[in-house]
């Protein structure tokens, strides 16, 4: 995969976040109605839909935050080792670029 592949890799996350989110806020829809709807959504739930709210929405927001900093940090060590050895071989050099990529972005 090279900096070709970020497109598809791009649209693929994208259209993957726009179901997950459309599932899961239907769910909550459908099962909590328009009268627990009010801003903001998840604090003004009652028992036991706002412990069925947060059970979807930490699995959800760490799921996005580890997809999302796993193909911008791939993204920009491509671009950095683009014709180097760090990018085809497992070399002290590329797995420190690697987590200094991953932990400046973490850090944003």
């Amino acid at each position: 995969m090279g900096y070709r592949d970020f497109p598809k890799a791009l649209w693929a996350c994208t259209i993957a976040e726009v179901i997950l989110f459309s599932v899961v806020g239907s769910v909550v829809y459908a099962y909590t109605g328009n009268q627990y709807m009010t801003a903001p959504a998840f604090g003004s739930l009652k028992n036991p839909y706002k412990d069925i709210a947060f059970s979807f929405m930490i699995p959800t927001i760490i799921f996005l935050g580890v997809l999302y900093a796993s193909v911008s940090a791939r993204f920009i060590f491509f671009r950095l080792f683009h014709d180097s050895r760090h990018k085809r071989e497992h070399t002290v050099g590329g797995w420190a670029a690697w987590s200094g990529i991953l932990c400046e972005y973490n850090t944003l």
